[in-house]
């Protein structure tokens, strides 16, 4: 790609694939946007949809399990034992496949230390009184399953973020900031266009400000407020430029709350 080619998407959703790059077609070669009107109805829809599940599992159900594994401090150790299994398997499946361009670095990073401090502060060794609990009860067994499956997808995410042979050497696409794969890898757990044959290898790449975050906002419908706005697209490998067209207007995100 020649110089002077930025980024006018929010992200771009791009499957290496493509037999030419053309510079001017960012937008009509990589992401899908149009400039569609966006209601009040399907801003509400995209809230509960899209806003809503990320709030709770990034930081409702963490913050509830924090509150669940301190009340265990006079329970027995089975009981804390099955809390903090289930606690520290879902803070690390979050940690390593969750979408922590939405709330920042620091948030993904806090959380686990919150975790380590609940877990050394409500440990029942060398307590003498406890609260008796059965040795198997129906939350424990609860935990003790919800730990082992998100304990398995943890390791599916792990290994997910690791190329699988043969592999094609391409640079980095993009230049002039932070930039992080939001979706790509060969497992769903990180990828979820990875069930998509057609798609299997196309990348989410965003791009992030200092807080670790991709946009001044949910969904801007200003491209401007978004971090990756402005950085400059290169060629990922050796070829020939076969076109190139410019003067296409920006586009904007369908969803914009």
């Amino acid at each position: 790609m020649g110089k002077g080619c930025r980024a006018s998407g929010v992200a771009s959703s791009c499957t290496p694939c493509t037999s030419r790059w053309q510079a001017g077609q960012l937008n009509r070669v990589c992401v899908k946007w149009g400039k569609t009107s966006v209601s009040t109805k399907s801003r509400v829809r995209a809230s509960f949809l899209i806003v809503v599940p990320a709030v709770v599992g990034h930081i409702l159900l963490p913050m509830s399990l924090l509150s669940r594994l301190w009340r265990t401090t006079d329970h027995d150790l089975p009981t804390w034992l099955a809390a903090s299994f289930f606690a520290a398997s879902y803070f690390a499946f979050m940690y390593v496949a969750g979408a922590w361009s939405w709330f920042g670095s620091l948030c993904r990073h806090v959380l686990p230390v919150l975790l380590i401090l609940a877990v050394w502060r409500t440990y029942p060794g060398g307590r003498g009184k406890t609260i008796p609990t059965p040795l198997v009860s129906v939350e424990s067994v609860a935990q003790s399953v919800l730990g082992t499956a998100f304990t398995a997808m943890t390791v599916l995410a792990l290994r997910g973020r690791k190329a699988r042979a043969p592999v094609l050497d391409l640079a980095f696409p993009l230049r002039g900031g932070t930039f992080q794969v939001g979706q790509g890898g060969a497992s769903r757990a990180v990828n979820y266009h990875f069930s998509h044959p057609s798609q299997r290898y196309a990348l989410d790449v965003l791009s992030l400000n200092r807080l670790g975050i991709r946009a001044q906002g949910i969904y801007p419908r200003q491209p401007q407020r978004y971090a990756i706005w402005g950085a400059e697209i290169v060629s990922p490998c050796d070829g020939v430029v076969m076109a190139a067209v410019d003067g296409f207007p920006d586009s904007h995100p369908r969803i914009a709350i």
